[in-house]
């Protein structure tokens, strides 16, 4: 088969990685789109020629998948005690073609198997994204918290009864539990502030939740140094803020929150709110993940090899720094062939934050769908690009 870049790939079976998080999804991503490839492979006749199986146990096995559902097959090379523990019975061979057999009418050519495996991916979906933006060297901090609640969101509703496709109800309670304990268990106050400053969720009742009211006023109370007096102050400006009243009221500061960075559009646009501008820009530049950690030991690990371990803690430090010192460099210079084709395809396609995909649009717990999390009237914008030709 041809692979993305048009090469010729041996269609080969990969193995999902004990360790990596994302192998198995990509893995059966890969089966997904290599199947009429695999079906080929497993319907021509020098499939059963190469594996040592006869025509006539061919035949018998495909009569025995036709006639029972995949679910409640049992291997023909085994047996089952009273207990029911499976047993073989038959040489090493037999078993090795039983597999084969197998491979060939339950997995490759059963339907059931390639709707399992896409109801899986379906499944898997939100926490594979959500671990690809927490792993990315941007600061993610203003969108944990509607990610996680997104999140939540998506699974109360797999795990109801309205649910529609195989997977047991049980495995999808579960799979709700294990979501609801972790959003539990990392859940700080920091999230539920920076989600409220976030200029992204402008449009949306922040305090409508009261657990994120709770939170706003601690963290700010720990900022500003138990300050009652400037935490009311703070609380006025974000009223204002969130209202778009007064400066906030300007469509071109929200038609440049779209494209900011969070904290950029707080050092740029938020200088009229003095406490705010102090508070906000720290809270969305706070280190969201051990990702940087995770790539400090990469580094780490590739500078301090066998041949020089035996170097001082101080002189890996300071390689350690100006490894990644040069790495930053060469990426802003754009020098390498790895710094250039990164820099050519954020050009190309930007690299968009989490509520631009369409179930992190909104975090409102209505039923009501949010078009815009930055609404503003077709007038409000016609405004602001006449006087944006006018500057």
């Amino acid at each position: 088969y041809r692979d993305a870049l048009g090469r010729f790939r041996a269609l080969t079976v990969k193995r999902s990685g004990a360790t990596r998080i994302d192998s198995r999804v990509a893995v059966a991503e890969r089966n997904l789109t290599l199947r009429l490839a695999l079906d080929g492979v497993a319907s021509h006749p020098d499939y059963n020629r190469k594996c040592g199986i006869s025509n006539a146990r061919a035949r018998e096995a495909e009569s025995s998948a036709s006639a029972e559902p995949a679910g409640n097959q049992e291997d023909e090379n085994s047996s089952s005690d009273e207990e029911g523990n499976y047993t073989s019975r038959n040489t090493s061979a037999a078993a090795r073609q039983g597999t084969y057999l197998q491979i060939k009418n339950k997995l490759i050519r059963a339907d059931e198997f390639w709707e399992d495996t896409e109801e899986c991916l379906a499944y898997l979906r939100p926490i594979r994204r959500a671990i690809k933006h927490a792993d990315e060297r941007r600061c993610m901090t203003g969108f944990i918290w509607p990610m996680n609640f997104s999140m939540t969101r998506f699974y109360e509703k797999q795990a109801s009864e309205s649910y529609v496709g195989r997977m047991p109800l049980a495995e999808r309670k579960r799979g709700q539990e294990l979501s609801d304990s972790r959003w539990e268990y990392m859940h700080s106050a920091v999230h539920s502030a920076a989600y409220a400053f976030n200029p992204r969720y402008v449009g949306i009742d922040h305090f409508a939740d009261p657990t994120v009211k709770d939170d706003v006023e601690d963290v700010l109370m720990v900022m500003l140094e138990n300050n009652e007096d400037m935490v009311a102050a703070a609380l006025d400006e974000y009223s204002a803020y969130s209202k778009k009243e007064g400066r906030w009221a300007r469509p071109l500061k929200w038609m440049r929150a779209k494209t900011l960075e969070p904290h950029e559009f707080w050092l740029q646009e938020g200088s009229h709110s003095p406490i705010l501008y102090q508070v906000a820009p720290r809270l969305l530049t706070y280190v969201d993940s051990a990702s940087g950690g995770e790539r400090n030991w990469s580094a780490h690990g590739s500078i301090n090899s066998d041949r020089r371990a035996s170097q001082k803690p101080k002189t890996l430090e300071r390689l350690v720094r100006l490894y990644c010192g040069q790495r930053l460099y060469d990426g802003a210079k754009l020098r390498g062939p790895a710094a250039r084709k990164a820099a050519a395809k954020a050009a190309a396609e930007p690299k968009p934050y989490p509520n631009h995909e369409e179930d992190w649009s909104s975090c409102d717990d209505s039923d009501d769908e949010v078009a815009d999390p930055i609404p503003h009237s077709e007038a409000d914008l016609i405004a602001a690009g006449k006087h944006v030709k006018r500057l």
